[in-house]
């Protein structure tokens, strides 16, 4: 029953009038209104679900606008056809993202059926934005919509630009959560998947620009202990940075893993640029132990040494 050709996406009245033909109707306003029977007498539904259901995904989309359009803002069925419209164009994402659906009828039967496993999915093949439409129209669990917030978020700040992401699209993003609590989990969550130093510095920073969420002061102190531990990080070579990136929520740790690996010209760039991190005994801890290492590794060379001498000479 679906025929493509019904459909133009103009506000004309020959647009209507080849739905209206299709219908067998006299009059292209017909189409519009609640008192023709075979377009509304289904459960009160505009256009009626059995219609709905036979068209393909584009044609339904575009009458579902047409009647938007002509629909006023106090008729009840105008916010039922724009929540209609809504979820058909979810799954016209999801169609996009997965080929393992063929018609848009198969995506809203496991949206109902299977909403988690298919938003899980979804986010396995990459297709993280409509993972999380899923999880939202579903209202899926807390967790789950935070982790999926959180992939988007790193997705957006890793993706170029010129493909729909880059820092300005991931601040808008973080903004325009609908639940501002989600604002701090989501980017802890993201700055555990985030793969490189410049990724996790322009979040914190964009986090602490924006103070976004109602964050109370010791919410924002978790950012900024990030921040200073980026700035730590920052100063250290290439290869102790992809060692210590995880430690990015404790600078403290970074100073002790320097000062471990004897990389005293890094623990001293640390202690001059962050002097709040010096902590005396800590340093002398680790000098002592660096030097009885040291001492005992200096007078095993030795003893070596020693043996291999009277060896010869006993030769």
């Amino acid at each position: 029953m679906a025929r493509s050709v019904w459909v133009w996406l103009a506000a004309t009245e020959g647009w209507a009038y080849n739905v209206a033909a299709s219908f067998q109707v006299t009059h292209w306003q017909s189409v519009l209104e609640p008192a023709y029977p075979s377009v509304y007498e289904h459960a009160g539904n505009p256009l009626g679900t059995l219609y709905l259901h036979r068209w393909d995904l584009d044609p339904a989309i575009d009458v579902l606008t047409m009647c938007i359009c002509h629909l006023p803002s106090y008729e009840p069925l105008r916010s039922e056809v724009l929540l209609m419209r809504k979820a058909l164009q979810r799954y016209r994402h999801i169609l996009n993202a997965d080929e393992h659906y063929s018609t848009w009828q198969e995506v809203e039967d496991d949206c109902k059926k299977d909403p988690e496993g298919l938003a899980l999915r979804l986010a396995g093949k990459g297709a993280v934005f409509a993972a999380l439409e899923v999880a939202e129209s579903a209202s899926l669990s807390v967790e789950l919509r935070r982790e999926l917030q959180g992939r988007q978020l790193v997705k957006l700040l890793t993706t170029d630009p010129l493909s729909g992401g880059g820092p300005a699209e991931a601040s808008r993003f973080l903004s325009s959560l609908r639940d501002s609590d989600d604002a701090l989990p989501v980017a802890v969550g993201a700055m555990q998947l985030l793969p490189d130093l410049r990724s996790k510095q322009l979040l914190v920073h964009f986090f602490l620009k924006r103070r976004v969420g109602n964050l109370s002061d010791t919410e924002v102190a978790q950012p900024n202990l990030w921040a200073l531990g980026l700035r730590v990080l920052a100063l250290l070579p290439s290869p102790s940075q992809q060692r210590c990136s995880a430690l990015h929520e404790h600078p403290h740790l970074i100073l002790e893993v320097t000062l471990m690996m004897k990389q005293l010209q890094s623990a001293s760039l640390i202690l001059k640029d962050f002097p709040s991190l010096r902590d005396d005994n800590l340093i002398l801890a680790y000098a002592a132990k660096a030097i009885t290492v040291n001492v005992g590794a200096a007078h095993r060379e030795t003893r070596i040494s020693v043996s291999g001498s009277r060896s010869k000479q006993k030769n």
